[in-house]
Parts: C-alpha cells; structure tokens; sequence
C-alpha cells in the first residue's frame, strides 16, 4: 500500500511539472511572437531623398604658371541655357525662380603665412555684386590672421544679373596660393516655398589646367612641422582649386 500511495504521488508530480512546463513554453511562445509581430508593425525611419546637385563650371583667366604682383585672375561664367540639369541627368532647374551663394577663397598653399596688410589680394567687383569679404582665420592666441582671403558673393540672382558673375582677385604679394571652390544651398526667391529643399549648387573650373604642375613643384613642409597646411591635392584633380604661383 505504501509502495502504491507514493507511486501515485510521484505520478501526480510528473503531471504538474508537465502541466507547468507546456504552459511555461506557450507563454515564451506568446512573447516571442507578440514582439516579433510588433516589431513587423513599427514604422521604419524615412530613408533621405538623394540630394540634387547642379554643377555650374566657371571660367578663370588667364592661365599662367607664374603671375606677378597686380596682375589680376578673372572668374566669371555666363550661363548656356535658364535651365540647369543636375550632375546624374534626372531633373532641371529653372534659375530664374532661385539664387545661391558663390563662396571662394584666396589662400596660401604650403605653409602657415600671416595675411599682410592690404590681404594677399583685393577683390575686384565690377558688376557691384553684394560681395561679403574675410581677412582670413583669426588666431585668438596671438590676435593675428592666417592663411586667407575669402570672398562670398551673397544672395546671387542669375535672372537680376543677366546670366552671368563676373570677379577679379589682384595679387597682392609673393608666394605660393590657391584659388578655392565651394558650394551652396539653393534657395528660391520666393519666400516660403520649400520646392529647391535638399538642392544644391556646386562649381568647377572650366579649364583643361589648373596648374598641377606648378603645385608638384613646389617645397612641401613635412606634417609635423607647425607651420604646415594639410592640402588636400584632390581639389585640384576634381577642378575645384586653382593653384597661383606669384614672383
């Protein structure tokens, strides 16, 4: 009898133990696949729209390997066509519904150089365009400027200046300098359209020569030394610089 009454004990046991043990596995199952189904249901974040990019090449003159103090190099451009195609060829744009800043630098090449009195150049404006000027990095340190020169033609209209941007950079001292590109948000001149958001303009120069050559040539410091420009040569090969060599 006693050997029945634990039998029966170690039966009913066993069968809780199963009871408990299905009921365990249902309940992971439960979570598992509640989770799984509510992460199926989250949104996703929005995948950015690639950006459109209008290229506009700008012509520079004259091209020489050597320049002399007061010479002048122009930049200027006049535009083909109103509309404008994007660097990959898929949309337009109208330039008489947007203007753009066209931001350049005038800057010394290989080394860390203070910006003399009068600059290293003077901008010249001949179209009276609205032209913010910078006399270069300000160095807090020692309460001098480095290095530059920068000029930004600011809220530019192709339309209000009949298709073209016309500015001279005179030299002003000797050494070695480079004529620096960037870009620039498009904006549309009407206020509160957002139609040209996640637009942008970029330049180039529209020149065989860039003077590579006269960069190749000239002494580099090495990177450890303090007064050392890090130049990122790629500028010249992709046509957004300009070196300038002034004796």
């Amino acid at each position: 009898m006693l050997q029945t009454a634990l039998f029966q004990r170690l039966i009913l046991k066993l069968s809780n133990m199963t009871r408990f043990a299905t009921v365990s596995i249902f309940m992971l199952f439960s979570i598992l696949s509640f989770n799984f189904q509510c992460g199926k249901d989250r949104e996703l974040p929005a995948k950015l729209a690639e950006p459109v990019v209008i290229e506009i090449p700008l012509q520079i003159y004259p091209v020489k390997k050597t320049y002399a103090v007061d010479d002048t190099i122009w930049i200027e451009t006049t535009l083909p066509s109103k509309m404008l195609p994007d660097v990959k060829n898929k949309t337009t744009i109208l330039v008489d519904t947007i203007w753009l800043n066209i931001p350049f630098t005038y800057q010394v090449l290989t080394k860390q150089t203070l910006v003399p009195t009068g600059g290293f150049c003077e901008f010249i404006n001949p179209q009276q365009l609205s032209l913010s000027i910078s006399p270069g990095y300000y160095d807090p340190k020692y309460n001098v400027y480095w290095n530059y020169n920068a000029g930004v033609v600011q809220h530019f209209s192709f339309k209000e200046m009949g298709y073209q941007v016309k500015v001279g950079i005179r030299l002003n001292a000797r050494g070695a300098f480079y004529i620096g590109l960037s870009g620039s948000l498009v904006n549309s001149i009407t206020p509160g359209n957002n139609h040209n958001a996640n637009q942008y303009v970029s330049f180039r120069f529209d020149t065989p020569d860039v003077n590579l050559d006269v960069y190749n040539d000239l002494p580099k410091l090495p990177a450890t030394d303090p007064y050392w420009i890090g130049f990122d040569v790629k500028t010249l090969t992709e046509k957004k610089a300009f070196a300038v060599r002034v004796e």
